[in-house]
């Protein structure tokens, strides 16, 4: 009884800290001109420094006499940005006046107002309808420039470009209409030469790692191997496989929040995903190694083959995916039981002395 009491006391004060938390946000951030309400941040007063917003939807309508720097899904820039501002957003528009540069990428970009330096611009949908004293460059799906004013170079690139009579250009123009849609027969050609080029640089990576790691450490290579000798070792890399991954996010995600352990979380993450890339080959390794003829029984051999079959399946569309998936579980529950076995090996080893010591 005590014990759920004091978990209800912990939930409850976590919950009352979220609260508060969120209260004292709000209170600052309405103190400070900028109202954050839900999914939707407001600024309500001019700014005078440099600001970092991000929600769902960013209104800015008083001046900012610094740095914008904008994240959301939907951003209205409607005062005058006094340096340069930057913005990632689905739904972009900018109607007030910005004295340095902009530089913006959304799924729709509308420029309306007056830039003092440069523009660069990409999305789905792109609109510069205003003044622009240096360089304007845009690359778009869709690119409409109407009745501007650019006192640099106008580069733009995409499928459907539109430029009325009224922009006038006082530098140099280029302009890149994207070609038209390939047929089927150039659609295929394109793919396969991904395909191919994918599957061989696939191959000549795995090649040399194959190859490097069993001359540096053939030992604990054909210990990891033998772990796909008989079925039951199989399905205990299995079961490892399936558990480690957990367990080594948990841990990362710990290590991640104590700040103090974020360079040890790095160096786990690049470990992993070394261990992952050299796992994917051992299923097959071991396997091709288990049923080879007796005459052509050969790790290097087995190897070579296993990374050609495996850089050709993991180019195959979904089928894949689910492979590597599959692969990654086995590869890298086999070292982890092979370790084990050698720890073991060792223990048994020392304790097998003792007892003839004794």
């Amino acid at each position: 009884m005590k014990r759920s009491l004091k978990v209800f006391i912990l939930i409850f004060a976590v919950f009352l800290s979220v609260v508060t938390l969120g209260f004292l946000t709000v209170a600052i951030g309405s103190s400070l001109g900028i109202d954050i309400r839900g999914s939707t941040t407001t600024v309500t007063k001019d700014q005078n420094r440099s600001l970092f917003l991000s929600n769902a939807a960013v209104d800015v309508r008083r001046d900012v006499y610094g740095d914008l720097f904008v994240l959301g899904g939907t951003v209205d820039v409607r005062g005058d940005v006094y340096e340069n501002l930057i913005v990632a957003g689905g739904i972009v528009r900018v109607t007030g006046n910005v004295r340095q540069s902009i530089v913006v990428i959304g799924g729709r970009v509308e420029i309306n107002g007056r830039v003092w330096q440069d523009v660069l611009a990409s999305g789905g949908y792109v609109k510069l309808n205003g003044e622009v004293g240096d360089d304007v460059r845009i690359s778009g799906r869709t690119v409409e420039i109407l009745e501007s004013r650019i006192g640099g170079d106008l580069l733009v690139s995409g499928d459907k470009v539109s430029i009325d009579g009224e922009t006038k250009v006082y530098g140099q123009k280029g302009i890149v209409q994207k070609s038209q849609k390939l047929t089927l027969v150039q659609r295929l050609k394109r793919d396969l030469l991904k395909w191919f080029v994918g599957t061989v640089i696939s191959i000549i990576g795995w090649l040399i790692v194959s190859v490097v790691i069993l001359r540096v450490a053939p030992v604990k290579v054909k210990n990891v191997l033998d772990c796909f000798s008989s079925w039951r070792d199989v399905a205990l890399s299995f079961i490892a496989g399936l558990f480690v991954y957990p367990i080594v996010a948990f841990a990362l995600l710990l290590l991640f929040i104590s700040r103090i352990g974020i360079p040890v979380a790095i160096l786990m993450t690049i470990l992993g995903l070394l261990l992952t890339f050299v796992g994917w080959i051992f299923p097959f390794w071991g396997l091709l190694y288990k049923f080879s003829p007796s005459k052509m029984k050969s790790y290097l051999l087995s190897g070579l083959i296993s990374v050609f079959i495996v850089a050709l399946i993991f180019r195959i569309p979904i089928i894949g995916i689910i492979i590597r998936a599959m692969l990654t579980i086995f590869g890298v529950g086999a070292m982890i039981l092979a370790k084990i076995k050698v720890i073991l090996a060792k223990k048994s080893f020392l304790d097998g002395t003792k007892t003839k010591i004794e």
